[in-house]
């Protein structure tokens, strides 16, 4: 393969392949050509021709990317700084965000890019908008582990206040699922009746 573009309908297609081998073997495809070419060149690359949107190809090159945070830590940390700057000005933010998920794949203790990653995301936890409190909070929570929560004490009780005190349901929703990941759940904490009621008939998931 000598460009992206020969397999890019493979890839905007993705979801719609039957055969998991088949999308292991793309996936596969997509890492081993990444590997042959220079960061700042395939960023371009990537740039040019996939759009930021979930669903729409770019998070099946994120994936294939994700083994490898070592050598594209500096454009994962880009790709955030892009899609959370690009999800201000859209009306509906959340896909936008949404296709970052499969960078979290990557592993932490390979990621060298991790803390300017959490610095560059802390401040959207005050955002206006609800849907990117969400997703700030939810791609935080890819890179912060139990053992981590003790050097991030702003993050925490920050974290806190949006359990108990933000206005958005689906807010407090992933500051539970995220506190309780990290066993950092206050001993006192009662979740809301009117929470459990919306967590079990709506999906907190759903920022659309």
């Amino acid at each position: 393969m000598k460009h992206l573009l020969e397999v890019k309908e493979r890839i905007d297609d993705f979801w719609s392949i039957e055969s998991d081998d088949e999308r292991d073997e793309l996936v596969a495809q997509i890492r081993a050509y990444a590997l042959t070419k220079d960061e700042t060149e395939l960023a371009k690359e990537i740039r040019d021709n996939f759009e930021q949107i979930e669903m729409k190809g770019i998070s099946v090159i994120y994936e294939a990317l994700s083994k490898h945070p070592e050598k594209w830590g500096n454009f994962f940390l880009e790709e955030y700084e892009r899609a959370f700057r690009a999800a201000e000005k859209a009306d509906n933010p959340a896909p936008i965000l949404e296709c970052l998920d499969e960078i979290g794949f990557a592993e932490i203790d390979q990621f060298p890019q991790v803390e300017e990653v959490i610095k560059f995301l802390t401040p959207y936890l005050n955002h206006q908008h609800f849907a990117i409190r969400f997703q700030a909070l939810s791609h935080i929570a890819d890179w912060i582990g139990e053992g981590d929560a003790t050097k991030h004490l702003h993050l925490l009780n920050k974290m806190r206040t949006m359990l108990t005190d933000d206005p958005n349901w689906r807010v407090r929703y992933i500051a539970r699922l995220t506190l309780s990941s990290i066993n950092k759940l206050p001993a006192d904490y009662k979740i809301r009746l009117w929470d459990k009621l919306l967590d079990k008939f709506l999906n907190p998931f759903n920022l659309g």
